[in-house]
């Protein structure tokens, strides 16, 4: 449903008047306007205010501020605190349903996660296909990863889990907690729910994760023949490592290191 406010304003002419009427709450500011036609004098106006506005910009600690008549000068200033709880309103389409978990998995029990898995609440209007669209950071600003999951969903409200490979937790040498900077919700490449500083993680260090895998470079076979101007150097490189090695960059010395 919607939010019904019933407002009294005085007015000194008579007339057919655009009134919008002005909602802000959780630092979020949400408008309605419709025409009305006053009488002079007080009288009181209904101010319909969209459920769906409100569920979906999170209008929390809601005030009714302001309510302007255009075509004149009347300006009503309120302080009107108005009680509800959000999931009294319903979204017209699939949104973010703003309840967030996360743990951390050790699959080899060797006191090091592979993972952390951060579980993303949704509440589906449409069965079909959503992606969607994270950010993690330390609670510094500091850059750990991003994320991008697609996943087949029916109707309905639901848990989605969002995998973070340990490794790269470990690669950004960033500690937790961690913020989840922002969380997007499409379908279609369209976007539908948009939540930024969506849920801070419990604590974690990064070194109790699994460090990426590493190469192992071993120099075999070095064969050097010197010329009159140059030096011509062969060697064969092997990776005994389990990480792959790229760039490798080779320096060659003679024996007082020039």
């Amino acid at each position: 449903g919607d939010l019904r406010i019933n407002a009294a304003i005085n007015v000194t002419n008579a007339g057919v008047y655009e009134v919008t009427g002005y909602l802000k709450g959780n630092n979020k500011t949400i408008s309605e306007k419709n025409n009305h036609t006053l009488s002079s004098g007080q009288q009181q106006i209904l101010i319909n205010f969209s459920g769906d506005d409100i569920r979906r910009n999170r209008i929390t600690n809601a005030t009714l501020y302001l309510i302007n008549v255009k075509g004149s000068d009347y300006n009503f200033d309120f302080n009107y605190s108005i009680d509800y709880n959000l999931t009294d309103f319903e979204a017209n389409d699939s949104m973010l349903a703003d309840n967030y978990s996360d743990y951390v998995v050790d699959l080899n029990a060797n006191n090091l996660s592979e993972y952390l898995i951060i579980n993303v609440s949704v509440d589906i209007k449409t069965s079909g296909t959503y992606t969607l669209d994270l950010a993690l950071y330390g609670l510094y600003d500091e850059f750990v990863k991003q994320i991008n999951k697609t996943v087949s969903l029916g109707t309905g409200n639901q848990v989605v889990p969002v995998y973070v490979n340990g490794t790269d937790i470990y690669a950004s040498h960033v500690n937790g907690p961690y913020v989840l900077s922002y969380v997007i919700l499409k379908r279609n490449n369209d976007t539908l729910d948009t939540v930024t500083n969506a849920y801070i993680t419990d604590g974690y260090y990064y070194d109790s994760f699994e460090q990426p895998l590493l190469p192992d470079l071993v120099i075999s076979n070095l064969y050097v023949m010197n010329g009159s101007d140059f030096a011509l150097v062969n060697v064969s490189v092997s990776n005994i490592g389990e990480g792959a090695a790229y760039g490798v960059e080779l320096s060659y010395f003679d024996q007082e290191f020039e």
